[in-house]
């Protein structure tokens, strides 16, 4: 796969107006480690705040015996998933560089509770968590498909360290008590049902499951579907039982939930994309003496490592032969009606984020794409 890496390119892109023309983008899935945070080792006081005597006490103990430290890591995703075989592979990493003095408790599938990405930092209750995270960059970037025509391998790049992005994302986090540490790979979000859609006029009436009624179901509203917003655990039934006829998820998701079973199509429309990032606790991080921090960023490392593009490409090409095995047939989304979808829902999507927001996320995804290439 990687001596391909260079046939994959970032699309003409055009976004409110503004045209920008992108070209030669090879892409390269070397040199995609973590910044190197700035180590600022202690242990927490009762406000959350670190004193130079308990970085001096930490390190001292780190000279002896070592610190023996628990990481609670929390993911949405079951653990038959590939997103918790990263979370496996990340724990034997920091276990064995540690020597074991670290080690790693996974809490899957939201184990914990149903935590809000948004706030789950704040209580200090959990140290580091996979998913799209406490940010607004994130999230909305994953809507820019919907708005031009952009690949999947540019959108990665243009999230690696130094970049804009990077930049405006480790800020959001950093305002929400939170440290960006690494995205892994972005996947295309697929439209699955039980006839085949091959065009705009064949959603028209479909019932559709989604997971809130925001601006996900006013996307899917604009298609003239009918949406029913369930948690991610009644969608199997929901489709077994005829409430809801389609749904759209990554093939991963698809994977581990199993929607396979009561779905016969799955249609490649390329409407979002959706990344998985990594979180840690600032209060938590900077508690640790500076060997443990830069232990939890090599780990890391390696981990992103080995969960690269070409990784994410072998994973879902295995997961589409193993549905197809069993009867699922992929649709490819002509191009014609993919510009029909955006026609329809840009203006929505501008609406509901505001047009300048929009508009200068757009602006400093465009300057991260300049600074990799």
């Amino acid at each position: 796969m990687k001596e391909k890496k260079n046939e994959r390119c970032l699309r003409s892109c055009l976004l409110l107006g503004l045209a920008i023309l992108l070209v030669g983008c090879g892409v390269s899935t070397e040199g995609t480690s973590v910044l190197q945070m700035p180590a600022e080792s202690g242990s927490r006081t009762a406000s959350g705040e670190n004193t130079e005597s308990e970085a001096a006490d930490a390190d001292t103990m780190m000279e002896g015996n070592p610190v023996e430290t628990t990481v609670i890591l929390t993911h949405t995703m079951p653990e038959s998933s590939e997103l918790h075989r990263a979370a496996l592979y990340f724990k034997d990493t920091l276990e064995d560089i540690s020597g074991g003095s670290m080690t790693v408790d996974i809490y899957a599938d939201d184990s914990l509770g149903n935590i809000d990405d948004v706030n789950y930092f704040m209580n200090d209750t959990i140290d580091m968590r996979f998913g799209t995270g406490p940010v607004q960059a994130i999230p909305r970037i994953a809507y820019f498909p919907l708005i031009q025509d952009i690949s999947i391998e540019c959108m990665w790049e243009a999230m690696q360290p130094g970049t804009p992005i990077w930049e405006l994302t480790s800020q959001q986090a950093e305002d929400a008590g939170a440290l960006f540490l690494g995205v892994f790979p972005a996947t295309p979000r697929l439209l699955t049902s039980n006839q085949p859609i091959t065009s705009v006029d064949d959603m028209k009436e479909l019932k559709l499951r989604t997971f809130s009624n925001t601006i996900e179901a006013q996307i899917w509203q604009a298609f003239g579907m009918e949406t029913t917003a369930l948690p991610i655990r009644q969608v199997s039934l929901a489709l077994k039982e005829g409430v809801v006829d389609a749904e759209e998820n990554p093939i991963s998701v698809i994977e581990a939930y199993r929607f396979y079973e009561n779905q016969k199509y799955v249609i490649r429309t390329d409407h979002r994309y959706y990344m998985d990032a990594v979180w840690m606790s600032q209060n938590f991080f900077r508690s640790l003496p500076e060997e443990q921090q830069n232990w939890i960023l090599e780990a890391v490392n390696q981990m992103l490592d080995q969960y690269d593009v070409d990784h994410s490409i072998e994973y879902e090409q295995q997961v589409q032969t193993e549905l197809e095995e069993k009867g699922v047939e992929f649709l490819d989304f002509p191009d014609s009606e993919k510009q029909k979808m955006r026609e329809l829902v840009g203006p929505v999507i501008e609406e509901y984020f505001g047009k300048k927001a929009m508009t200068e996320l757009w602006d400093a995804f465009v300057e991260s794409v300049d600074h990799v290439y």
